[in-house]
């Protein structure tokens, strides 16, 4: 059963950044969705986000789609 206490918290939201490259680096920032109209976010949810880096610690969210994901 869900409570309140299980909720993710809109602070505590972040993206991570996986390059595919071998020498590519992994970036972890905050995700600011003061900007995106609706959303709704699961923990460990693969999302794409849209919007803008305005410092390398926040991402400034204005849409976030859920990719379709196939399965071979």
């Amino acid at each position: 059963m869900s409570t309140e206490e299980d909720k993710l918290k809109i602070d505590s939201i972040g993206l991570f950044n996986i390059g595919e490259d071998e020498g590519s680096r992994t970036y972890k920032v905050k995700l600011s969705t003061a900007e995106a109209k609706e959303f709704s976010v699961f923990e460990g949810e693969i999302v794409v986000a849209e919007g803008s880096n305005d410092t390398n610690s926040r991402f400034n969210a204005a849409k976030i789609h859920k990719p379709l994901i196939q399965k071979n």
